[in-house]
């Protein structure tokens, strides 16, 4: 399984900010908001093979870019 990294540029909270999730889900939530004409405001910034892969991912994207 693969996971996508995505960086939210509308985020609620910082906590918000980064979001992890399989690129299956993320495709259809995309294609989702396409249809609908909404422009999504996550964009994949990484992938990684495993969940705790995609997690330092983010940590580090996240002490990169405060």
């Amino acid at each position: 399984m693969t996971w996508c990294i995505e960086w939210n540029t509308a985020p609620q909270s910082d906590l918000d900010s980064i979001h992890i999730d399989t690129v299956e889900r993320v495709a259809e939530r995309n294609r989702r908001m396409l249809e609908q004409g909404k422009v999504p405001t996550y964009f994949v910034i990484g992938v990684a093979e495993t969940p705790g892969e995609a997690r330092q991912i983010a940590t580090d994207y996240r002490a990169q870019n405060p």
